[in-house]
């Protein structure tokens, strides 16, 4: 009978993690392994090539709709002409040619910016920029509006209220001056002024006369404008009648001549004649 304090034996257990057998195992499921994977592979391959067969032979591979936003005076059949995209024609095709779209449209004299975007599933959006239209140059009774860029469209429109009239311009600088300066004023003033013509001579080639809606006339320098009318509406509320208020050169008011004024002046000439 073995004592109490005896240690007592025990059968030590052999691991055969290295024998042939496992090792065989561990190659047949890292070799399953691999064989999985090929399988999900060619599985993935196949369902995705079918899947693009099925789009381009779907209706969502055309092109569905094209839409235009943010014109305004060019219309919207003008800019969908332009572009010519095709409806019902392959979708990504017309997609990759849209750089070449945008330079066309560009060639549109009143628009500035031009930017073509896909919309899903299969449409198209042109988002357009126009130059603004910051006033009318009134030629032989006709208008042609006049862009923010300087340029002057040949073709006429109708006369615009919100817009200023201008006349006798021939020199775009000094036509561009006169807008930013008008651009200065307050909307009542610039309401109150009918047109603005150009009369510089060649010693003051920045003069123009503004013939304003109240009956007045305003003869002003174009560096200065935008400054001196701003006090248009006090010196016309001093004025007893109808004349001219001249602001080149501080401001002074008067009345029109009259025909008995302007028979006196012939009288006196006259006179000065005969003596």
């Amino acid at each position: 009978m073995a004592k109490d304090n005896e240690p007592t034996w025990e059968p030590k257990i052999v691991r055969e993690d290295n024998t042939p057998s496992s090792y065989l195992e561990v190659n047949e499921k890292k070799r399953k392994r691999r064989l999985f994977k090929r399988l999900l592979f060619i599985i993935f391959s196949f369902t995705l090539i079918i899947a693009v067969t099925l789009y381009f032979l779907s209706p969502y591979s055309k092109l569905a709709k094209v839409t235009v936003k943010g014109n305004h005076e060019v219309t919207t059949n003008e800019v969908l002409n332009k572009a010519d995209f095709k409806i019902g024609d392959s979708l990504w095709g017309q997609v990759f040619s849209k750089g070449k779209k945008e330079e066309t449209l560009l060639e549109n004299s009143r628009l500035k910016k031009v930017a073509i975007h896909f919309v899903p599933l299969n449409k198209l959006e042109i988002q357009v920029t126009e130059f603004k239209t910051l006033g009318l140059l009134l030629k032989e009774e006709h208008y042609y509006p006049i862009l923010e860029n300087g340029q002057v469209l040949e073709n006429s429109v109708s006369n615009q209220n919100d817009l200023p009239i201008l006349q006798n311009f021939s020199d775009t600088a000094l036509m561009m001056a006169t807008l930013k300066e008008y651009g200065k004023l307050s909307e009542s003033i610039q309401k109150g002024i009918s047109d603005i013509s150009y009369t510089g001579t060649k010693t003051n080639r920045r003069q123009v006369t503004l013939l304003m809606t109240d009956g007045n006339t305003v003869i002003g320098q174009i560096p200065t404008l935008g400054k001196s009318l701003k006090k248009y509406p006090q010196v016309a509320s001093q004025m007893t009648e109808k004349g001219i208020i001249d602001m080149e050169a501080g401001i002074f008011s008067y009345p029109y001549p009259t025909e008995s004024s302007e028979e006196e002046t012939e009288n006196s000439t006259e006179i000065s004649q005969e003596s």
